[in-house]
C-alpha cells in the first residue's frame, strides 16, 4: 500500500492504523492495493499528491464491496452446446419462413399460398407448420428423441 500511494518508507507509523482497520475488516491485501494504486493515479491526474492513508479509505471501503458482490454472484450456467442438427432445423426454419413470406406477397391469398407450402414443404422433405417445435421435432435424431 505504501508503495502503491508513493508514500517514502519511514512513514510507515503514520499510516499503518488505516491499514490495519482494513485488515482486520477481512479486506484482502490485493483488494487494498488495487483501490490505492487506482486512487493514487485519479489523483495525480487532478493534480493531487496523496498526504495520508485515510484519503484511500472510501475507495477501499468502494472496492471490497464490489469485490464482495462480485463473489457473491452465481457463475453463470454454461451455455448448451447447439447440436449439428439443431442449428440445420432453425437455419432450415428461417430460409423457409423468408420462402413463405415471399410465397404469401406473390399470390396474396393465405388458403392459396397454405396449399401451395404444403406441396413445398413436402418436395423438400421439411414439415408444413413453420414453427421452430415442429422443426426441432422433425430433425431431431431417433436416439435423442427417446
Amino acid at each position: 500500500m505504501m508503495e502503491a500511494a508513493g508514500f517514502p518508507s519511514y512513514s510507515t507509523r503514520r499510516h499503518i492504523g488505516m491499514v490495519r482497520k482494513w485488515l482486520q475488516q477481512g479486506i484482502p491485501e490485493a483488494v487494498i492495493v488495487q483501490a490505492v494504486t487506482d486512487h493514487t493515479a485519479d489523483m495525480r491526474e487532478n493534480r493531487e499528491i496523496p498526504q495520508h492513508a485515510g484519503c484511500f479509505d472510501k475507495p477501499v471501503q468502494a472496492a471490497w464491496s464490489q469485490h464482495q458482490i462480485a463473489a457473491d454472484l452465481p457463475e453463470p450456467p454454461p451455455s448448451p452446446v447447439m447440436q449439428e442438427w439443431e442449428k440445420q432445423a432453425r437455419a432450415d426454419l428461417a430460409e423457409d419462413r423468408r420462402r413463405w413470406s415471399d410465397l404469401m406477397q406473390q399470390l396474396g391469398d393465405y388458403g392459396h399460398a397454405k396449399r401451395e407450402w404444403a406441396q413445398t414443404a413436402a418436395s423438400l422433405g421439411r414439415p408444413t407448420e413453420l414453427t421452430l417445435e415442429a422443426y426441432l421435432d422433425a430433425y431431431r435424431p431417433q436416439d435423442v428423441a427417446a
